[in-house]
């Protein structure tokens, strides 16, 4: 069970919540390096798994 909640994210706020540049956050999602979705034209990431990511946790997704 996961401690936060499944926040969707845009890359906006995903690039701030990282504090990394956009097209950085943008292309690790794209190389599959970064859990997110892209839905339509957009990118949308979970709070959640981007918490992950920085700890070091895997988000158990393929």
């Amino acid at each position: 069970m996961r401690d936060v909640d499944d926040t969707v994210l845009t890359t906006e706020e995903a690039s701030q919540l990282l504090k990394v540049n956009s097209k950085t956050l943008l292309s690790m999602a794209r190389l599959g390096a970064l859990p997110g979705a892209k839905v339509g034209r957009s990118w949308q990431f979970l709070q959640s798994d981007l918490l992950a990511f920085v700890s070091g946790e895997t988000a158990g997704r393929s």
